[in-house]
């Protein structure tokens, strides 16, 4: 499977940042493809968010991804578990993340959290309904 990571027009990954994500992906036997959007449909994701979500996930331990979901769904789920920052950012950083990439179903970042679980549920009953 194919997880697709729609950058802003003017963001440029560098071969460390695509060395690095490729290998999360891989791991859970996908490839990973940075694109460029043109036009407004979608909120992009600037490089320093995708660096920033890059970091946390590397800095912590593999055991804390979500397996699970990640087998069973063509949403890559990266557990923040060890995201120490602030509860509002990381919800708001998850949230814009979701929606940039909602309708194809791509990269999904989460931080365990009340408020964030309840943001997955809901945006996975409008994505059913939607459907």
């Amino acid at each position: 499977m194919n997880s697709r990571i729609y950058l802003q027009p003017d963001a440029v990954p560098t071969q460390d940042d695509i060395r690095t994500a490729n290998r999360i992906f891989r791991h859970f036997g996908k490839e990973v493809t940075f694109l460029q959007r043109q036009g407004e449909d979608f909120p992009d994701i600037t490089m320093n968010r995708l660096r920033w979500a890059i970091f946390n996930f590397t800095d912590g331990e593999e055991e804390t991804i979500l397996s699970k979901e990640i087998v069973k769904s063509p949403n890559v789920i990266i557990d923040f578990a060890n995201f120490d920052g602030d509860e509002n950012n990381s919800a708001r950083l998850f949230q814009e993340l979701f929606e940039a990439n909602e309708e194809i179903a791509n990269l999904v970042l989460v931080k365990k959290s009340e408020q964030v679980t309840e943001f997955v549920k809901e945006n996975q009953n409008k994505a059913k309904r939607k459907k």
